[in-house]
């Protein structure tokens, strides 16, 4: 049965005046709607044959609804899909990289760091300015370095920690804590440091150099 011209079929729900049967109208979100009235609850852009969003039961246009949108901390565009959460912001999987390599982070674990639909966690490498860095990059710039061979003291394959010996304020790899003059190894059981002037030496050739040191001073002219 079709409605009589002039007959009521409703009220609109955003003018909340009563929609007639001759009038255009619309239904969306379960509500009635004079055409006219039917658009955007936030800028108010009619959404006449135009594609909306439901926002808590309320129609957005995509413009809009993509400002409720988490903005990537890098690209600062809007994330409409997977998100990642890291450090307190949002990222794009393709933007959340090292800062210094620019290697891929998404799907490497991270504690403090969750993305939809996953539960993860491992250790998360961030710098005093909360930049983001892969395993290798942060140790290449943060671990210590041997003062023999220069390279970064860091775990190796396997461990979780690193082994540094330090001596005379001066860090070592384990393999390179050797005597200075015979390089026989300083953290073998029979051995020990015997520095002098700021070198290290075993126990031998540190008495061999103090003996010649003496036999200098000693020696008549």
């Amino acid at each position: 049965m079709t409605k009589a011209e002039g007959e009521m079929i409703g009220a609109c729900g955003r003018c909340g005046q009563g929609v007639l049967a001759e009038q255009m109208s619309c239904q969306a979100l379960g509500k009635l709607f004079h055409t006219n009235c039917f658009d955007c609850f936030k800028c108010h852009r009619t959404l006449k044959n135009v594609s909306f969003y439901n926002v808590h039961e309320e129609p957005l246009c995509q413009d809009c609804y993509q400002d409720t949108l988490d903005k990537c901390a890098i690209c600062m565009k809007p994330i409409l899909q997977r998100l990642i959460r890291a450090t307190g912001r949002p990222f794009h999987p393709e933007c959340f990289t090292c800062v210094v390599c620019s290697s891929n982070l998404a799907d490497i674990p991270f504690t403090g760091r969750h993305h939809r639909g996953a539960s993860q966690s491992d250790l998360l490498l961030v710098d005093s300015q909360n930049r983001i860095h892969c395993i290798d990059c942060f140790q290449e710039k943060f671990a210590p370095r041997c003062s023999v061979c220069s390279k970064a003291i860091v775990p190796l394959p396997g461990q979780k920690e690193a082994r540094r010996i330090v001596a005379l304020e001066r860090s070592f790899h384990v393999e390179c804590y050797r005597c200075e003059d015979c390089n026989v190894l300083l953290t073998d059981d029979s051995q020990g440091c015997y520095p002098m002037d700021d070198h290290i030496f075993c126990r031998g050739c540190n008495t061999k150099r103090i003996q010649k040191m003496t036999a200098a001073r000693t020696t008549p002219l």
